[in-house]
């Protein structure tokens, strides 16, 4: 007879009836999977998704912080390091200047943004950023003058951490916003993305996987809680897409959501949200999709359409979209050692895997 630990079931009591009921996954950090799954972890360290968000420091900032300065509308900042910490000089609340610490890098290439802690548990993306290729600071669009009270200014709600961007930057992200006190005590389980952000909370996958050989039951998926192997092109768009596309979330995003409808309202392509950039010859199944607004584009932009959506899109030769500028370009992959210079940080270098803000 084989046996199962006793924490791998529960009794749940249903009128007369006695139900056995497995209880749900937690989530339990990227670092428990690298003694099984070192090869995939040393693959995944490095990469855009391990650098999506990390704490400000040598290994992590890519910016210019040796008292560099950035001109524009008549105002200057400053970026400078002060007791290894690393600050900036700019307009602030009310557009009066002051002093403000950057706690938090967000991105890696080809941009990297940097995050303000405010009151109330908030952190905001400061609106001037470093761009990665030309190794410059440039204002991230738009970059027209934006008043103190408009919603895009850079303290305002539209560039909020919290509501706005963390949800597709660390794993397990939980606003914890309290309406009461107009507050957020916003957590993850890990800062990035990380393994549970793509295969679900994993803490049964763990209990399955630490069971001796000859005691482990047959397990649909191994015990993980998405499916990401083995599936077809719907389910690849629905496992990617709550992050890899332009929409607006219903709620906090479980990872283990199957329906991107249910969760998420996603943007139509549009002309005016997006260029396209012609496949490669003998690639036919190709296409970059970059945000017409921005100069240097966010994050990533790469999607794979079906034959027939591209054939529609290029009858006779001719792409229905405007042609991407020289610089809506994207690149793809990790950050290579030599790219990432003296980077050499690890999640559990972190005071605790349990982040907070």
């Amino acid at each position: 007879m084989v046996s199962l630990p006793v924490y791998y079931f529960a009794v749940v009591k249903n009128g007369n009836d006695v139900v056995i009921a497995t209880p749900a996954s937690t989530f339990v950090g990227s670092v428990e999977c690298r003694d099984c799954h070192n090869r995939e972890y040393d693959s995944w360290e490095g990469s855009h998704h391990d650098l999506a968000m990390d704490v400000a420091n040598e290994t992590s900032v890519l910016g210019d912080f040796n008292d560099a300065e950035f001109t524009l509308h008549g105002v200057t900042s400053r970026f400078y390091k002060k007791d290894g910490k690393y600050f900036v000089f700019t307009n602030g609340p009310g557009g009066e200047m002051g002093e403000f610490e950057i706690t938090h890098t967000f991105g890696w290439y080809p941009l990297q943004q940097y995050l303000v802690p405010f009151p109330g548990g908030r952190l905001q993306t400061l609106h001037i950023a470093w761009d990665s290729r030309d190794n410059k600071w440039y204002r991230v669009p738009p970059e027209g003058p934006i008043e103190p009270d408009d919603w895009l200014y850079w303290t305002n709600a539209a560039q909020n951490w919290n509501g706005m961007c963390a949800q597709c930057h660390s794993t397990n992200l939980e606003k914890n916003y309290d309406p009461e006190t107009d507050s957020y005590n916003t957590t993850w389980s890990d800062i990035d993305v990380g393994c549970e952000a793509c295969h679900g909370p994993g803490s049964r996958h763990v209990d399955w996987a630490e069971m001796s050989e000859m005691a482990r039951p047959q397990a649909a998926n191994f015990e993980l809680a998405a499916q990401t192997s083995d599936i077809d092109s719907r389910e690849l768009v629905e496992l990617c897409a709550p992050c890899h596309s332009r929409r607006g979330a219903m709620g906090d995003y479980e990872h283990t959501e199957t329906d991107l409808l249910d969760n998420f309202l996603p943007s139509l392509l549009t002309e005016d949200l997006y260029f396209c950039r012609r496949p490669d010859p003998g690639r036919g199944l190709r296409v970059r999709l970059v945000h017409a607004e921005q100069d240097v584009p966010p994050r990533c932009a790469l999607q794979r359409l079906p034959r027939r959506a591209l054939d529609r899109a290029h009858q006779g030769g001719q792409c229905a979209l405007p042609a991407v500028p020289p610089r809506g370009t994207v690149r793809h992959g990790r950050a290579s050692f030599s790219q990432a210079g003296k980077r050499s940080r690890r999640a559990d270098q972190i005071s605790g895997w349990r982040g907070t803000v």
